[in-house]
């Protein structure tokens, strides 16, 4: 709850109230120990929204897996940090990540095809976002995907200069279009 959106007890008539129920205000409280049916309360009606439409609960986990990849900014200033120019700034950083991506996707299906044991590289970029896109995602989880995720990407640009440099003087151009389809 923000604070700005509990009432000024210098104008309302309950003032009294108010003061009551800033009493016990705890930060960071394991509430599942405090209020135990308000989680079977709250996971029950999860369940029931999920059960009721089990296709957006998948898009919503997908794009939630997905943002841990790809910056995406918004005009919120309580989602993310404003300055001037900065919508300029999350647009580029997010055509930046989803490059980044991709490159790191390519690297990964280059590394299998090679035969390279990768799975130890692999496991935080598949672990990560499948163990908590269903419940939140926050950009401080890459922090864990991003060195594998660089690795992938080295082995992709490592075979493209690989491929420009094996191709004969002139069809470096072609040799790296004729991969790409």
């Amino acid at each position: 709850m923000r604070a700005a959106s509990l009432p000024d007890p210098r104008v309302t008539d309950y003032a009294a109230d108010s003061c009551q129920q800033m009493i016990d205000v705890r930060v960071n409280d394991v509430f599942y120990r405090r209020e135990p049916h308000l989680m079977r309360r709250y996971t029950a009606l999860a369940f029931d929204n999920i059960r009721r439409d089990p296709e957006a609960f998948v898009r919503a986990c997908a794009y939630r897996a997905l943002r841990l990849f790809v910056v995406e900014g918004t005009s919120d200033s309580w989602t993310a940090q404003q300055f001037e120019g900065s919508h300029g700034v999350y647009v580029a950083a997010g055509i930046v990540s989803g490059l980044y991506l991709v490159v790191g996707l390519a690297g990964i299906v280059i590394a299998i095809r090679r035969r390279a044991s990768v799975w130890l590289l692999l496991t935080p970029v598949l672990y990560v976002p499948i163990t908590i896109s269903y419940v939140l995602t926050n950009m401080r989880y890459t922090v864990t995907i991003q060195p594998p995720l660089f690795a992938f990407v080295a082995v992709a640009v490592t075979a493209a200069v690989d491929r420009v440099r094996r191709a004969p003087r002139g069809a470096g151009a072609e040799a790296a279009r004729s991969s790409s389809t």
